[in-house]
């Protein structure tokens, strides 16, 4: 399992913005973020790389803890 998820997206409205297989936008928040990882052993550090990641960033439903 990694250590480190980095996202690179756009970010806004609490959301980054992610592609689908197809390329289309496809709007990601923090509950969803926190379902990529296992509980059991999530990274050590989750990078969000996009512009007004503030929010999600803060977002109690991605605390790992």
């Amino acid at each position: 399992l990694p250590d480190i998820i980095h996202f690179a997206a756009h970010g806004g409205d609490g959301n980054l913005t992610l592609s689908d297989s197809l390329g289309r936008p496809c709007k990601v928040d923090a509950k969803m973020i926190k379902s990529f990882v296992d509980p059991d052993q999530p990274p050590r550090l989750i990078y969000l790389s996009a512009c007004d990641s503030g929010d999600i960033a803060r977002e109690p439903q991605l605390d790992l803890s």
